[in-house]
Parts: C-alpha cells; structure tokens; sequence
C-alpha cells in the first residue's frame, strides 16, 4: 500500500511539473500575443528609408486624389441615373399620349 501510495505521489509530483511548463507555455504564447497586437497597431514608417518614406507619402497623396476623383465620378453616375430616369418617364409619357 505504501509503494501505492508513493507512486501516486510521484506521478502527483509529475503532473504538477508538466502543469507548470504547460502554464509556462500559456504564458509565453499570451506575451507574444500582445507583442504581436502591438505591433499591428504601431507605425512602421520609422523603419522605412528616407526614399520610401517620400514614396509613401506620394502615394497617400495620389490616394487622396483618387478618391476625391472616385466621390466626383460617383456623384456624375448618380446625377446621370437621375436624368436618364427622369427622361424614360418623360418618353413613356410621350408615348401614352400619342396612344391615347
């Protein structure tokens, strides 16, 4: 009964290490978890060259163009749509009176 006992203390014993390495590992993966998160959020352009920062901010400049030129083209299609609805109705109007 003593050996029993002894081996159940030893497997205890066992359990308990792997428990902590296991919690160890948790613990690490969560660190670089939140590494990983913060470097999502932080900027990167300190780590570009002095050309590609001057090449990132053309091309924010060339974004910004592009959509204010998307948001105007955007605005022509919608205001066309409205003229072209506007003449379909005055054509099928047209076209009752003349049946009529």
């Amino acid at each position: 009964m003593q050996r029993y006992v002894a081996h159940q203390q030893k497997q205890l014993a066992q359990l308990h290490k792997s428990l902590e390495a296991c919690e160890r590992r948790v613990q690490e993966a969560n660190t670089k978890i939140a590494e990983l998160h913060q470097e999502l959020g932080a900027e990167l352009q300190s780590e570009l060259s002095a050309a590609e920062q001057a090449e990132l901010r053309g091309l924010n400049a060339r974004l910004d163009a592009i959509k204010k030129k998307h948001a105007k083209a955007q605005s022509a299609r919608l205001q066309g749509q409205v003229e072209v609805q506007e003449l379909e109705s005055l054509l099928v109007g047209n076209l009752q009176t003349r049946q009529q």
